[in-house]
Order: structure tokens, then C-alpha cells, then sequence
């Protein structure tokens, strides 16, 4: 997996910018100070920005906190941890570049989160 990394100018040392050669249609380096431009070669990844997480990436990181804010709905759901029937629950997107929502529950019983 390629990552971003800084890239400085051999000439006077400034932090250098992505830019695109539209004529070879390839990635290059372009000092705003001295005007110095080099090719990316292999450092072809200017800027990552990933927006897909996996499920259990976003219930890693839904704080069982939550569980306390009268503010969230409360209904009857099975715990298949520790067999309670009320859960706290609450929609997040599935990422940012979709429109749909996933259904968070977390047990009020023993803390676990599930999704559905």
C-alpha cells in the first residue's frame, strides 16, 4: 500500500508540491520557492484519504458511554452476550461516501455492541 510522504527540494531545501505534467500526464514535485520540478518516479502517492472502514472498525470505536445519554432511544433486543433484552441503539453512516445507515445496539445490561 502506497503512503504520502514529504518530499523536499534538493535545490534550496523547501517542502515541495504534487503537481501534474498534463503534457506527459504523470505525477511531479514543484517547488514554490525556486521553481525546481522533479518527477514523482515511484512516490506516486501525493495524498490518501481513506473512507471506508470496516464493521468492526466503527464498533471499535463507539464509546460504551453512550449507553448513559438519555437522549438515545431505548428498545427490547437480545443480548447474545449475557442474554439481557434492552439495548441502547442508534444509526451511523456505513462511510462517507454512502448513504446508508447501520443500526448500533449496546446491551444495558453488560456494555456489547452489535450491529443490526
Amino acid at each position: 500500500m502506497a503512503s504520502s510522504t514529504m518530499t523536499f527540494c534538493c535545490t534550496c531545501d523547501s517542502l515541495m508540491s504534487p503537481m501534474e505534467d498534463r503534457e506527459k500526464q504523470q505525477l511531479m514535485y514543484f517547488c514554490t520557492l525556486c521553481g525546481h520540478k522533479e518527477e514523482a518516479g515511484d512516490r506516486t502517492c501525493a495524498y490518501r484519504h481513506s473512507l471506508v472502514a470496516a464493521a468492526q472498525d466503527m464498533l471499535a470505536k463507539v464509546k460504551t458511554d453512550m449507553l448513559h445519554d438519555a437522549a438515545l432511544q431505548r428498545g427490547k433486543a437480545h443480548c447474545s452476550t449475557c442474554g439481557n433484552n434492552e439495548s441502547v441503539f442508534f444509526q451511523i453512516p456505513t462511510s462517507a461516501a454512502d448513504d446508508r445507515l447501520r443500526l448500533i445496539h449496546i446491551c444495558t445490561g453488560c456494555k456489547a455492541k452489535w450491529e443490526g
